[in-house]
């Protein structure tokens, strides 16, 4: 390296650890939401009928969301951004 080649110009870190810190964020909340709607009066098989419908969307709408296949059709219960400072 010299001052006529400075080294790396471009740097992809900080956009790496935002995706880090995003997808860790959308899977705690992801799971956060599994155990509110989890039953425990309900068998493993009922509650798989319930949670299959739910699901958890990265980098469409925004950061990320959840939400529920409803009748063939699409319902976002939430849309989350996420910044990591």
């Amino acid at each position: 390296m010299s001052t006529n080649t400075p080294g790396i110009i471009y740097d992809a870190t900080n956009s790496w650890n935002g995706y880090n810190h995003q997808g860790k964020i959308s899977m705690w909340y992801a799971i956060s939401e599994i155990i509110k709607l989890y039953d425990a009066s309900l068998s493993e098989t009922e509650n798989k009928a319930i949670l299959e419908n739910y699901f958890l969307e990265i980098e469409h709408m925004e950061d990320f969301s959840i939400g529920k296949m409803e009748n063939g059709t699409t319902k976002y219960i939430s849309v989350h951004q996420v910044k990591s400072h």
